[in-house]
Order: structure tokens, then C-alpha cells, then sequence
């Protein structure tokens, strides 16, 4: 949600960079000696036999093969685009299976899935100019419906496309030019504006500072698919604006083709393999292998450095404890129309519909959907599930150390971006990491969803590469090392005791019952590090009984983790993930400072106009309500309305949104005929905030029976499986 108070962020509070001098002089096993840079073919003093083989091994030409053979791949030559169901996906599909193969995965299988498919191969607009020259520009898909060829339509620059630059424009059947700036608006909000004024289609320039003018970009959008949108690039929107300003009645006649369909029911396939393991339990490596344009660096190379670790995994001959599973997702990118959480469909259908027993059994997953080896790119992150993150941090950190690159943790709200593929698993109760490039670096900002995700116009450091390879497959080997899942339970639990301080009236009880569940959640974790130390240093006829104990503890561990997510995560419309009480508690501070800004707003003119005129303005900061006097009541109406009905987020949403939209109009209305009465607007947010407050409060009661009962578990789980453990710990 947008402006959301730090305090609720689920896990790390925020990101940190690491300082890579912090472990020299106490590298494990070396004597306290400096350790060398990371990149280069070395073997690092003191890192286990199986890290050191696993090291030697990495091949990352393999890797760089598959990343290029996959990128090659789209159903627009031009443009790219691998996408949900089409040709393209499928010949990726095709791909992955024999990079597998190579890899040395074991039971490679290919599995269909049924999601909305869309098919891009391309779209186009000619326009002759003031000199009489044609001229002729590529454009960039959206999942949307529309076909034509060579018809020939008026274009109209509409701005920023508000409602307010429809007011003097006729767009019936044309097509329209808008200049978005995402920090600004959500692209589908002026989209479907345009399409209930009757527009054709919508051509969108998508602004960012230093991206290059002859780019196209594609932005998340998350909206209808019957009205057309399509991406033209900053030099190509300039050039055509400069000539609808010198048309006839500011219409010019362009030339527009585009073929982009959109339909349900289409198959997918998610593709996997493993190395077996000896032993129960599964760590998961996910990507999709699906995206916008040719998607090098978020997809292909994330890819690509999944199987590169496979193989060299298997190369070095390394036997596992527990099975390591591959998973390549189709419909990652996108695979769900109408929705506001059309990513990660492919995930969502593998661990819902084909393999729902596959949550229960995973320890760990890890998402590299990206290795972002820009050239010269040295900032690197990855977000961390709260249950697993101090494990992540620590083991990462031996590796990190004295590295050329830096490195940033963000907890579970800013996993890798915008809804993406590893919320299914998350949300399903898998403990989860994902890679990301830092959020400030040169990969969201300049390529991200755009032509420019390529090597041509990004380079490609193979360091930097080698350098995620190294990361996660020595990520998988600490996993594997660990017998018991390594969750921390009370890094969540502080983390929503800490959310209360910003909560209008925080529950007593609530902040007692978590007192006692932070501690409990303390016990357990200081046990399960117990357990897994006494493994690591048991002889091998002691382990196999261990090995049969942690069976059952690992699975009431999954359901904890799974009971946490259920009770204490929901999504706003923006896919944020958040506490259950802080969006109720953030619209009731919003709707108490506007009756406040209401009751006091004095008997002169000018000061009533200016008590509405700020009220209007707090009320925005409502969620539903940001844009209510931006676009016309149907289009805030449909976004308010479109739900997570058959998506991963189903039942993950908050309830009925709070809405002051009518408030908000209302107030301008009077601002601009000089009305004084304000009372009717005055007793509709005193209503709203009543609601409020009621369902603050019955979400802050529901918190504390759930984490009364989560508590029990915890409590039952420590006695039955690890007491002796935690006692050992406490000295």
C-alpha cells in the first residue's frame, strides 16, 4: 500500500547493505586470513568439500547458451515476447526440457496447466510527416484483444489522459497518445478511461529518466483485456505529438496494425527435474522461463543460472541429502486477464492444482527469476521470506565477505518486485528467497519490461553471473546441510508487535499474547539450531534417528509457517503484502485527520474552501480513493471491483474497500461553486470512520486469538519434538 508507515514491513525493516569487512580476520577455517574476491575460478579456503567441487564445476558458458537460445525466442521477431500459451512459450518449454536434460536432472518431466494464454507478433504505425516523408515505428504489447491491418486511423494526443483532457476531445474510434509516469498513475487507469470514452486503443509512453528514447516499455497493467494498449517509445511519441500539433484539428491520420489475442483456457507447461536425495524433504530452485520482449536478464539469465547450478551440482557428483528439485514455470510474466494479480499463474497452478502436496514437503524454495549481469552491475539483493531470513543472512554472509559486490536483504513485503513468482509458494507456507538486483539499480529503472533487456543495450558481466551462481548453489548446500528447517518464527511475530505502535488504539491483549508468542517462537528457534548443530556433529549411526524424528517436526513446522501466513498476511491492490490491521488502522488516521480539517473549518469563504479543499486532499490518501478525482467514477468503480477471483491471491485481499471517492468529488464540486454547507460530507466520512473502527477492532481481536492459538502450537511442537534441545541451549 502506498505511504504505509515502516513499522509494518513483515520482516528485515529494511534493507541493509552488507559491510564486507565486517568477517575478515574470522573467515571459517582459515586461520583468520583475508579472503579472495569472489568471481574469479578459486576455491575458497575453509568452505565445505562439497562447495569447493560445486565451485569448480560451475561452467557458465553452459549457462550463457541456454540464456541466449531462450531470449532468441518470440512470436514478434522484432519485439520478442515468449508469453503465456503462444508458440513462443511453448519453443521455450522445448528449451528448458533439453537444458535439463543436459544439466543431468533426473525424471525431467513436463507438466500442462490451463491459464489465460496471450499471443503477441507485433504492432506497428506509419504516419507520413510535415515534409512529406513516411515514416514507420515499432510498438510494444500489452495482454489485450485488437487485430488489425493497414486500417488507417486519427490519432490524438490526450496528455497525461485524465478525465480532464477528455474535456474538449472527440476519441470515438481513434486512437490515443498518453504520457504516463508510473510514480504518477497506474497505466491502467487512463487505459480503461480511454476505452470508456471510446478510444480504439491507447498508445502509452511510459517516462523515466534516462532510459533511452528509442525504447519501449511495457508497464505492469494489471486491468481489463479489451482495452487495447500498446508501448511506443519516448523519440517515437515526441515525433508524432510534434505532428499532431501541426495537423489539421490536432487529428493525424496514421496507418496502425497489431495483432494481439488474449484468450482462456490456454495451455501452459511447467517444466522440472532433480537430483534425488537419500532422504525426506525437497529444496525447490523456481523460475519462469516466459516474459516481455526478449527478457534476458530477469528471466533467461535468472534461468539459465538455475540449470548452470544443476549441473554443476551434478557435475561434481554431489549426493544430497534432500531432493533437488527444478521447477521452470510457464505464465510467470503474466497468465490471468481481468485481475489485479495476473502474475505468477504458472506457479500458482503447479503448487495449487498439480502439486499441492509439494508444499508440505519443501524446505526451502529459491526464485532466482533473475541474475542481472548488466555490465559493470555490482549492487546486488534478495528478498527473504521472515521465517527463513536469519539462516539466508547468516550463511550468505560467508560468501559475501570481502566480494567486490554489495548486497541488499528485503524482508517478505518487497519480495523481488511486484506479485511475482514465488508469492504462491510463500503464500502456500514454503519458506522462500528470491533474486533481485538492489530496487535503486540500473535494471528496474532503465530495462526492466522493456526492449532494452538485452545484452546489446545492457552488456553482460560473466563475474558478475558466476557470482550468482556461487551465491545460491551455496545457499542450496547450507540448506541441504540443515536437518530441521531452519525457521525463526519470532521475526514476523516482532515484526507485527512493532506494527501496533502505528495502530490508532492497539489492543493490550493482543500486544500480551504476542509477548508471550515472540518467546515461545524464541524457544523453538534456539532448539531447532540446537538439533541441526548435534546433526552436522553426529556419527552416522546416531543420524538415521534423528533423520526419522525430524520427518514428523519439519512437518508441523510447515504448518505453523502456514498457520502464520493464513492469519497475518494480506494483499492490497498494488500487491503489497501487509499486517491485517494496517490498512483498517491507516484509514482510520486518514479519516480522522479529514474530520478534523471538516469541523474546523471556520465561517469565512475562503476558509471553508480551504478546509475542503484539504480534506479532499487527506481523503485521497485513502488506498481506493488515491485517484478519485483523476478519472471518471466508472473507472475507479471497475478497479475497485476487479477482485483476486481465481488467482493465488483468492481470499488474500482485505474486505470491502474504504472509499471516499463521492466525498472527494463532492468537495471539489462545492470548492468550485463556492458552497459553504459542508455537512453532508462531514457526517458521510464520520460514517466511514465508524466503520472503521469497528473492523480495526474486530481485526485486532481476530490477531489475538490467532496468535493464541499459533502460540499452542509453537508450544505443543517444542515440548513434543525439541524440549530437551531448547533446555540444552538455555545451558
Amino acid at each position: 500500500m502506498r505511504n504505509m508507515p515502516v513499522a509494518k514491513k513483515i520482516a528485515l525493516a529494511a534493507p541493509f547493505v552488507l559491510s564486507f569487512s565486517l568477517l575478515a580476520g574470522c573467515w571459517p577455517g582459515n586461520g583468520g586470513e583475508s579472503k579472495p574476491d569472489i568471481g574469479d575460478d578459486i576455491v575458497v579456503s575453509g568452505f565445505s568439500q562439497a562447495y569447493q567441487d560445486f565451485e569448480t564445476a560451475v561452467d557458465i558458458e553452459f549457462s550463457r547458451a541456454v540464456m541466449e537460445e531462450l531470449a532468441r525466442l518470440g512470436d514478434d521477431p522484432a519485439t520478442g515476447f515468449r508469453t503465456a500459451g503462444s508458440p513462443a512459450e511453448r519453443a521455450a518449454a522445448d528449451v528448458v526440457e533439453r537444458a535439463m536434460r543436459e544439466a543431468g536432472l533426473a525424471n525431467v518431466t513436463r507438466e500442462t496447466a490451463h491459464v489465460d494464454g496471450w499471443v503477441f507478433t507485433g504492432a506497428a504505425i506509419t504516419w507520413q510527416d510535415r515534409k512529406g516523408a513516411q515514416q514507420s515505428v515499432r510498438l510494444g504489447g500489452y495482454p489485450v484483444n485488437l487485430v488489425v491491418q493497414d486500417e488507417v486511423f486519427l490519432l490524438v494526443d490526450l496528455g497525461d489522459g485524465t478525465e480532464a483532457a477528455y474535456a474538449e476531445a472527440d476519441v470515438a474510434g481513434k486512437l490515443v497518445l498518453i504520457d504516463v509516469d508510473p510514480a504518477v498513475w497506474e497505466l491502467r487507469y487512463p487505459v480503461y478511461q480511454a476505452k470508456l470514452k471510446g478510444a480504439k486503443a491507447v498508445l502509452a509512453c511510459i517516462s523515466s529518466e534516462g532510459v533511452d528514447g528509442e525504447t519501449l516499455r511495457s508497464a505492469d497493467l494489471r486491468g481489463p483485456s479489451d482495452a487495447p494498449v500498446f508501448a511506443v517509445s519516448a523519440d517515437a511519441a515526441a515525433a508524432l505529438r510534434s505532428e499532431i500539433r501541426h495537423a489539421e484539428k490536432r487529428e493525424l491520420p496514421v496507418i496502425f496494425s497489431a495483432n494481439s489475442v488474449v484468450t482462456g483456457g490456454a495451455p501452459t507447461e511447467n517444466i522440472w527435474g532433480e537430483i534425488p536425495g537419500r532422504g525426506d524433504g525437497v529444496i525447490y530452485v523456481l523460475c519462469n522461463y516466459d516474459g516481455f520482449y526478449h527478457s534476458v536478464f530477469e528471466n533467461a539469465a535468472g534461468l539459465s543460472a538455475s540449470l548452470g547450478i544443476a549441473k554443476a551440482l551434478h557435475d561434481s557428483e554431489f549426493l544430497p541429502n534432500k531432493t533437488l528439485r527444478f521447477v521452470a514455470h510457464g505464465a510467470g510474466a503474466w497468465g490471468a486477464a481481468n485481475t489485479l494479480f495476473s502474475r505468477g499463474a504458472g506457479a500458482w497452478k503447479q503448487i495449487s492444482e498439480l502439486h499441492p502436496e509439494w508444499a508440505a514437503s519443501a524446505f526451502a524454495a529459491l526464485h532466482i527469476g533473475g541474475a542481472f549481469p548488466l555490465a559493470n552491475e555490482t549492487r546486488f539483493g534478495a528478498g527473504v521470506a521472515d521465517e527463513i531470513s536469519p539462516f539466508i543472512v547468516r550463511n550468505a554472509e560467508q560468501l559475501l565477505g570481502n566480494s567486490m559486490y554489495s548486497f541488499s536483504w528485503y524482508g517478505a513485503e518487497t519480495l523481488s518486485g511486484l506479485m511475482t513468482e514465488e508469492l504462491p509458494w510463500l503464500l502456500g507456507g514454503v519458506p522462500t528467497v528470491a533474486a533481485k538486483t538492489e530496487e535503486t539499480g540500473k535494471f528496474y529503472k532503465l530495462f526492466h519490461n522493456s526492449s532494452a533487456d538485452s545484452v546489446e543495450a545492457a552488456g553482460f558481466d560473466d563475474d558478475a553471473y558466476r557470482f550468482n551462481h556461487l551465491l545460491y548453489g551455496k545457499l542450496i548446500l547450507d540448506l541441504d546441510g540443515a536437518l530441521i528447517r531452519p525457521l525463526d518464527f519470532d521475526v514476523a511475530l516482532q515484526a507485527l508487535s512493532a506494527s501496533l505502535a502505528d495502530t490508532p488504539f492497539p489492543e493490550v491483549a493482543l500486544t500480551g499474547a504476542l509477548l508471550n508468542a515472540v518467546n515461545t517462537a524464541s524457544a523453538l528457534a534456539e532448539g531447532i539450531e540446537k538439533m541441526n548443530l548435534e546433526y552436522m556433529a553426529a556419527s552416522e549411526a546416531v543420524k538415521p534417528g534423528m533423520e526419522a524424528m525430524a520427518f514428523g517436526l519439519n512437518l508441523e513446522l510447515f504448518h505453523i509457517n502456514k498457520e502464520i501466513k493464513d492469519a497475518f498476511l494480506r494483499l492490497a491492490p498494488d500487491g503489497t503484502l501487509y499486517f491485517p490491521h494496517v490498512a483498517a488502522g491507516e484509514n482510520v488516521l486518514v479519516l480522522r485527520q479529514a474530520r478534523e480539517e471538516l469541523n474546523g473549518q471556520g465561517t469565512e469563504a475562503a476558509e471553508i474552501a480551504e478546509a475542503a479543499r484539504t480534506a479532499a486532499e487527506t481523503l485521497k490518501g485513502l488506498e481506493s480513493s488515491r485517484y478519485a478525482d483523476a478519472f471518471a467514477p466508472a473507472v475507479c468503480d471497475y478497479f475497485a471491483g476487479l477482485g483476486s477471483a481465481g488467482t493465488w491471491a483468492e481470499g488474500r485481499t482485505s474486505g470491502p474497500p474504504c472509499r471516499a471517492d463521492d466525498v472527494i468529488r463532492g468537495l471539489k464540486q462545492k470548492i468550485a461553486g463556492g458552497e459553504p454547507d459542508l455537512g453532508e460530507e462531514t457526517e458521510a466520512v464520520e460514517l466511514l470512520l465508524v466503520r472503521e473502527e469497528v473492523a480495526l477492532n474486530e481485526i485486532l481481536a481476530e490477531e489475538r486469538a490467532q496468535v493464541q492459538l499459533i502460540e499452542v502450537h509453537m508450544k505443543q511442537v517444542l515440548e513434543d519434538y525439541l524440549s530437551v534441545y531448547q533446555e540444552e541451549a538455555n545451558g
